[in-house]
């Protein structure tokens, strides 16, 4: 009989470890996850950057926008493949600060991030990682590219990490 009752007093005490475990350290594990994304989309952004910066380079005449980042970079052999979006499925372009794609030279290559509330986590980490902001506040869309590398907030849930060409 008392091996039952301890059997019991056992399963009660790894069920209220785990529970507690999960609880502390479910925040934890969503944060590192925010993290992996941001610094993700930053790396993929710089690498097209760096791509970017390669190819003018060697072409002597700056990338415009008209020409595409898979004319422009793969097809050159600057690149094997564009980055993919860690987070959403929106693909990169590039841009000036303002988001227009037919800026001449371009200034930006822009990712925009899924139209999600883990968005603005993402958006965040990245704003934390890069120092934009001393108190991790994202900036509004008028107020963001002003950073070489950073995310900003467009409004609508709409947010959007770049970084600057030129």
């Amino acid at each position: 009989m008392s091996n039952v009752l301890i059997g019991i007093i056992g399963v009660i005490l790894f069920i209220g470890l785990a529970l507690a475990g999960a609880l502390f350290l479910g925040p934890r594990f969503q944060e590192a996850t925010n993290n992996s994304k941001a610094s993700a989309a930053v790396q993929a952004i710089s690498q097209v950057a760096q791509a970017i910066h390669m190819r003018d380079l060697n072409e002597g005449a700056p990338m415009t926008s008209a020409t595409s980042l898979q004319t422009g970079l793969v097809s050159s052999g600057y690149l094997k493949a564009i980055p993919t979006n860690p987070y959403g499925v929106n693909t990169m372009y590039v841009g000036d600060g303002g988001g227009a794609q037919t800026a001449q030279p371009i200034t930006y290559i822009i990712l925009p991030l899924a139209v999600e509330p883990g968005a603005k986590a993402v958006c965040t980490a990245i704003v934390k990682q890069t120092g934009m902001t001393a108190d991790g506040s994202i900036p509004s869309g008028a107020n963001g590219p002003t950073y070489p590398v950073g995310c900003t907030d467009n409004g609508g849930g709409l947010y959007t990490a770049y970084t600057r060409i030129r």
